[in-house]
């Protein structure tokens, strides 16, 4: 433990300077606090408006205490006034000030915590007059950034080019004032880490020096320090900030971190949730000090800083617990009865754990051997034993056990020893299945660019996919191989291999895809057969195609989930879009997709996730009622939902149906704008009145389905083409034969299949079963034009789904037909 002494300081917080800067007297300013009251919520209850007035008023209070300025204006200075967007541009063109700052923090995914500048752009890209603000941005970017440490992706940039726009300026508080202006995005409000900060009065009085000084050095006017020290109370081996920390300089200069019960409880109802561990002094007037830490149930410790005149001066500190180390969670747990044997044991500890103390401690009954490995923090410990099947075991880590610090495991408790009994399971013996098998059309009508998806009822063994013999193969050409890639993604109870061909196909042929024996469960399990399935693709392509986003430049052209207003009932940390390059459509030659994570909460009574096009490329498309929206999708087999939503000629809001995601893998969802099939949104009329713009990605929950998952979006697009099965049977009844389904269908005993040809064919009509193999040939050889009919009898058949497949001059058409006893 560190000997605690303290350092006897005697310095002012109330005057930096002894004299005012002067140089402002003829210079005015309006500060904007952006929105009002408490709109634009941020995650915990702590809302955008309520940070932005009260870095507004410590901003107001730098300037008027140590400038001579003219004037601040100010367009609130609280939580009850109310001001809209535009009244408050009126007011400031009415008072006639040289310069308009909105002060705002950002929105998006929970992980996102950027700053940014916008300052007024015209439609030709050049800086909005008067000029200035693009010159003040640059300089308030880098003092922003480096006060809040986060960090800037765009930076400071023309709201045009930053909203992909042709008309600017395009922020209201650049457009519509009559002075120099801009606007500041301070982190993120939805960002956790941001938002528990953003409650802590002194953390606004940090940004608002960022301002102060950009202030400063735009006017060429000399700096005046902050003589600041400030920094994060955090646990060091969580990570996590400390609550009710003291952070003391003298006796007189103390700072306690915030707790549930001076701050928090107005934002939570949990004592435990929220902790920012911010502290923060001003106005040191000594170059060094030394200062001491301490909290409840940690050790304290004595530091020394030095306080410089350019800039804030950051020291984070972390404290080590004095608490006993634990056993959290363990897998098994103790008394579980059907561990898998070939599964390690894991072992998660709340503390670094001394290593050697814990192997010493060690001891599983019957004795089996072992080996281990920790983590990088030495906290999570896993044991890979040769297990027996079906026994039982016990593992018991005594009293030898201690932290990285000296601590015994359990001692706070009272005890010391941990004790796990738990069994082993049996082995598996049984190869993978096949539960399901889809393409984007099944057998007939498969598009050029198919998936091939296969979905078993286990895990697999990767290392096994080398070996595997794949073929996809023209029926009339079977020793003309098409090349696939193949892919899988394992969903813990199920998983799926997807063969992808990646060359496109030709239209109207018969094809066989074939996937491997020698398929390994992670088990050592193998499945003996090969898997074909014969598939006839489509006889007419689209007649047209345009590519709205394939995402292979990244996910831009959509807004963060959590930046529109109509997303509700989420939970934020969960929730965020990003650009993977892990799972996306081969077949089309795809690079990249759009990854969507979401998250419901359970207690919301409403769930909506609103992924905006904004102002983007995509929106600049006309989209026509006589088209269909595409887009591939990779479901989780949730079962919650999604669809598309348009905006038309009369700035109405159209959806289509909800599309349920009760599949795994890739699929081809399609929105037919042409039946005229739509759901209810916002001011929708059910009409889809041209031309209509696309608006965004919606989803939702469905009660009973999983509030946590992922979905998977490529190559979003519009394509126009007739119904695919009406253009083939067209061609065929036209020019060759018209094939029809069979009845009774299903059926038991017999039942009739006809046909009829136009001219003389050789033709010949084969029966398969739902596999692809060969059961018989019903009929074949040079048919004279004429109506014909075949006669089929079950008796030779089992229960089940074959398909019956016309061939003729190469090109092929089938239909399916149910045998049911």
């Amino acid at each position: 433990m560190k000997k605690i002494s303290f350092t006897i300081l005697i310095f002012t917080v109330s005057v930096l300077t002894a004299q005012t800067v002067t140089g402002l007297s003829n210079w005015s300013l309006y500060l904007d606090p952006g929105h009002s009251q408490k709109e634009n919520m941020g995650i915990y209850n702590y809302s955008e408006a309520e940070k932005n007035v009260r870095a507004s008023n410590e901003l107001y209070d730098l300037l008027t205490t140590y400038t001579d300025i003219d004037t601040v204006y100010r367009c609130r200075t609280g939580d009850s006034e109310y001001i809209s967007l535009y009244g408050r541009q009126d007011d400031a063109n009415r008072v006639g000030v040289n310069w308009y700052h909105s002060l705002h923090s950002d929105a998006g995914a929970p992980g996102s915590n950027s700053t940014l500048l916008l300052y007024g752009e015209s439609s030709q890209g050049n800086e909005d007059t008067p000029l200035g603000g693009k010159a003040m941005s640059h300089i308030m970017i880098d003092k922003l950034t480096r006060t809040l440490r986060t960090y800037t992706i765009h930076g400071a940039i023309g709201d045009c080019s930053f909203y992909g726009t042709s008309s600017g300026p395009y922020l209201a508080v650049n457009r519509r004032t009559n002075m120099t202006s801009e606007l500041s995005e301070a982190g993120f409000h939805t960002n956790p880490v941001q938002n528990q900060r953003n409650m802590n009065a002194q953390w606004n009085r940090l940004e608002a020096w960022s301002f102060f000084w950009s202030i400063l050095e735009y006017h060429n006017l000399p700096h005046i320090p902050s003589r600041s020290l400030t920094g994060i109370v955090s646990d060091l081996e969580t990570g996590k900030p400390i609550n009710g920390a003291t952070v003391a300089l003298s006796n007189d200069f103390l700072y306690t971190t915030d707790t549930y019960e001076t701050l928090f409880n107005k934002y939570s109802s949990d004592p435990n949730q929220l902790a920012n561990g911010f502290y923060y002094f001003e106005g040191i007037l000594v170059d060094s000090v030394t200062i001491i830490i301490s909290a409840e149930s940690y050790y304290p410790d004595t530091l020394k800083a030095g306080i410089n005149d350019d800039f804030h001066n950051f020291l984070d500190i972390k404290l080590i617990s004095e608490k006993a180390p634990v056993l959290i969670s363990s897998i098994p747990v103790n008394g579980e009865t059907l561990h898998p044997a070939w599964d390690p044991i894991v072992l998660e500890f709340n503390r670094f754990m001394d290593t050697l103390s814990v192997t010493k401690s060690l001891n599983l009954s019957p004795e089996v051997s072992y080996h281990k490995i920790w983590n990088s923090t030495n906290n999570i410990l896993k044991i890979f034993a040769s297990f027996d099947y079906t026994t039982n075991y016990v593992l018991k880590i005594d009293s030898l056990a201690t932290d990285a610090y000296g601590h015994y495991l359990n001692y706070d408790n009272g005890q010391n020893s941990e004790i796990i009994n738990f069994k082993t399971s049996g082995e598996d013996i049984k190869a993978p299945e096949i539960v399901e098998y889809f393409t984007d059309s099944n057998e007939i009508n498969v598009s050029l660019n198919p998936a091939f998806s296969y979905r078993f009822n286990e895990s697999l063994d990767t290392s096994t996919f080398a070996d595997l013999d794949n073929k996809l193969f023209l029926n009339s050409k079977p020793d003309s191989l098409i090349p696939l890639k193949m892919t899988y993604y394992d969903f813990d109870s199920t998983s799926i291999i997807t063969l992808f061909p990646t060359i496109e196909l030709s239209k109207s042929q018969d094809y066989t895809i074939s996937l491997s024996e020698g398929i390994n469960d992670i088990h050592g399990n193998s499945t003996q057969f090969k898997y074909q399935r014969r598939f006839t693709t489509i006889a007419a392509n689209y007649t047209y195609m345009k590519i709205l986003d394939n995402f292979d430049a990244g996910t831009g052209n959509f807004w963060e989930p959590q930046a529109s207003g109509s997303t509700t009932g989420i939970l934020t940390n969960n929730t965020s879009r990003e650009s993977n390059i892990d799972v996306v459509y081969h077949s089309t030659g795809s690079l990249k997709s759009m990854k969507i994570n979401y998250g419901w909460d359970l207690a919301s009574s409403s769930h909506l996730i609103r992924l905006y096009a904004g102002y983007s490329s995509i929106t600049n498309t006309n989209i026509y009622n006589t088209q269909i929206l595409q887009s591939y999708v990779f479901g989780d087999g949730s079962g919650n939902s999604f669809r598309f939503c348009v905006k038309d000629a009369n700035s109405t809001y159209e959806v289509s149906p909800w599309y349920n995601v009760d599949w795994y893998g890739w699929k081809l969802v399609s929105w037919d704008l042409s039946k005229g099939e739509t759901g209810f949104w916002f001011n929708g009329d059910g009409v889809l009145n041209n031309p209509m713009t696309f608006d965004s990605f919606q989803f939702t929950y469905n009660q009973g389905s999983p509030n946590t998952g992922t979905f998977y979006f490529d190559d979003f697009r519009i394509v126009e083409a007739s119904n695919v099965s009406a253009i083939s049977d067209k061609q065929f009844l036209a020019e060759k034969i018209n094939l029809s389904q069979n009845y009774p269908n299903p059926f038991n005993g017999n039942t009739k299949i006809d046909f009829q040809i136009s001219k003389k064919y050789f033709l010949s009509l084969k029966l398969y079963n739902i596999k692809g193999a060969l059961i018989k040939t019903l009929a074949e050889g040079d048919y004279p034009p004429g109506n014909y009919s075949v006669d089929l009898n079950s008796s030779e058949l089992a229960s089940g789904i074959y398909i019956y497949s016309m061939s003729i001059d190469g090109e092929v058409l089938n239909r399916r037909l149910a045998v049911l006893k």
